[in-house]
């Protein structure tokens, strides 16, 4: 039984010094050439870095809405925009129209849109697009209206779901 252990702690540490043993991968080296008309030696290699798309992006965890329904101003945060060349970052929600539903009756709604959205797709409307290379936050306001024709038929209370979306977009070339 004490030979196993042995045998064991012997593989593992052979295993943990193979660990630490660096790899020569085989990595493109170039030799030094010599400038003969001056004695030096001269060395170029190439230097690359990656950095990929990145941001900060605040949108409101709750929206609350007064009860007397009227237009409510959401404030959307970005910051620390990174992104590819020729991009900007957009946000978007997959209706204009939200419905809010009464808790007790679902089929008693209270409907709003946002002001100011405009249709990217038939399923997509773009409310506001930030541009690349901010580093201190920028904040800009949407408005989320009553629709046309909407009242508050019963009381209690309404809610409804909001999707935002975040995409990385192409600038339009003027």
């Amino acid at each position: 039984m004490k030979k196993k252990g042995l045998v064991a702690m012997g593989l593992a540490g052979v295993m943990t010094i193979g660990m630490c043993v660096p790899v020569f991968a085989a990595d493109s080296f170039m030799d030094a050439q010599q400038d003969v008309e001056n004695g030096n030696s001269v060395q170029e290699t190439d230097l690359q870095m990656d950095v990929a798309s990145q941001y900060s992006v605040t949108i409101p965890a709750k929206i609350k809405i007064d009860s007397d329904g009227k237009a409510k101003g959401i404030t959307l945060k970005a910051s620390k925009t990174i992104l590819g060349n020729g991009k900007s970052l957009e946000i978007t929600v997959n209706n204009k129209l939200v419905s809010l539903q009464l808790a007790d009756d679902t089929s008693t709604t209270y409907d709003m849109n946002f002001e100011g959205s405009t249709a990217v797709t038939d399923s997509e409307w773009a409310l506001h697009t930030f541009e690349n290379s901010i580093s201190d936050p920028k904040e800009v306001q949407i408005t989320l209206s009553p629709a046309e024709g909407a009242s508050i038929k019963k009381s209690g209370v309404y809610s409804a779901k909001i999707t935002f979306n975040i995409h990385e977009v192409s600038v339009p070339v003027s």
